[in-house]
């Protein structure tokens, strides 16, 4: 499974990174991105089966990103944090 972060904080990506054990749950992080505009850009080139998100960020909101994704992407798993 190929997961997407997107968190505007960088303590906060990290530790989404470093502290879930990815490999075990059988997922690939195929993107790291701190703003929503990147987060919408990644999933277009990446096409993520899950997007961990943050909500509230620069340039676009989570929220606002994950519609859009959604246009392209219906099938996507979306979990938000805040």
């Amino acid at each position: 499974m190929k997961v997407l972060l997107v968190e505007d904080n960088i303590i906060d990506l990290n530790g989404i990174h470093d502290f879930v054990p990815w490999k075990t749950l059988e997922c690939e992080i195929c993107a790291m991105e701190r703003d929503g505009e990147a987060g919408l850009k990644s999933a277009e080139k990446y096409k993520p089966d899950l997007i961990i998100s943050d909500i509230s960020m620069p340039l676009m909101d989570g929220i606002t990103m994950c519609k859009k994704i959604r246009k392209f992407s219906p099938e996507v798993h979306i979990i938000f944090l805040t």
